[in-house]
């Protein structure tokens, strides 16, 4: 598994000489997996690790002890090492967030705020394969498109995801036989998060119909992440070509509906991602309608959410501030 591993790990350029790389180290199965891999590692390849324990103060006893757990894992392995303890419930009520959201956010900060202050340029976190099955089935039921389709990416930015290539079978068979030892969050064996009922009852439903359909989904994902790549790749072009201006005013040539649909779709949501900052909340619905946007009068508008409009020029569109309250239709 660690041959495999690594040349994942070389296939998607992950690490490379000098890096210095953060692990995320709950102390769970997946992070103590990659934490050991890593060292086995890192002197062939020329990186050091640091690692971070982030206690969600969730599970009380059970949380402070995967932190002293964690905290002797790394001095046996004479490992930088720091702790974090942050109250995500309380997090989750004052954002008004989920605490699977709450969580993902307080951990993503820490991460980051360690990586600058040791200096790092990676940091390594242990979704596997079946996390990225997991991950598909639920942007799929939410409505995501292509991007979502495409999973967990091996590499985003500093994050990189070594494990992405193995079962969580096969984590806990290597840990087994190294006589590695891990904590289990009692937590993960509820139905009370959506993940979890996705691990324990959609994914169990669908491995009766294939043992292997955990692998299937992963290698579907790994597919349409090329097509996505190589989409982006013209859409960037076409973006080019048919767009002009930045921010709260964007100007789409009417020159661009000679594009086929998908790319129209494409373009268009970039359009709101740089004019907004983000694509949260936005619909495969919202940009069908941006697409109608040139079968309008000169005048009209349609709202696209959080404030901003999309408004039909003589030959063009203009992404814009909401300015007047007439005249829009709500989708």
């Amino acid at each position: 598994m660690q041959e495999r591993i690594l040349q994942y790990i070389n296939k998607n350029h992950m690490i490379q000489k000098g890096d210095h790389i953060i692990v995320g180290l709950s102390g769970g199965a997946d992070s103590v997996c990659l934490f050991h891999i890593l060292q086995q590692l890192q002197e062939q390849a020329s990186f050091i690790i640091s690692a971070i324990h982030i206690n969600h103060c969730l599970r009380e006893k059970s949380a402070d002890a995967d932190e002293q757990f964690v905290k002797g894992l790394c001095r046996q392995y004479q490992v930088n090492y720091k702790s974090i303890a942050i109250d995500v419930k309380a997090e989750a009520q004052r954002c008004g967030m989920s605490i699977e959201e709450a969580g993902r956010v307080v951990r993503r900060k820490a991460f980051e705020e360690f990586a600058t202050e040791c200096q790092a340029n990676k940091i390594a976190l242990g979704h596997h394969q079946d996390d990225q099955a997991e991950t598909v089935i639920f942007n799929l039921v939410r409505g995501s498109g292509l991007s979502g389709l495409c999973g967990i990416h091996p590499v985003r930015g500093q994050y990189i995801r070594p494990l992405l290539a193995v079962s969580k079978t096969e984590i806990e068979d290597y840990l087994t036989s190294h006589k590695l030892e891990w904590r289990v969050d009692e937590s993960n064996l509820t139905d009370g998060y959506t993940r979890n009922n996705i691990r324990h009852n959609i994914i169990k439903s669908l491995e009766e119909i294939n043992p292997k359909a955990s692998d299937h989904i992963a290698s579907s994902a790994r597919h349409l992440l090329e097509i996505e790549e190589y989409l982006q790749g013209q859409v960037k072009v076409c973006y080019e070509n048919y767009v002009k201006g930045a921010g709260e005013d964007i100007l789409i040539a009417e020159s661009l509906a000679k594009e086929s649909p998908l790319i129209q779709k494409l373009v268009m949501r970039e359009c709101v991602r740089n004019a907004v900052g983000s694509l949260k909340n936005l619909t495969q619905k919202n940009i069908m309608a941006m697409t109608t946007i040139f079968d309008k009068e000169v005048g009209k508008r349609i709202e696209i959410g959080r404030g901003f409009v999309i408004r039909r020029t003589y030959d063009a569109a203009v992404v814009e501030l909401a300015k007047y309250n007439h005249d829009k239709k709500q989708i």
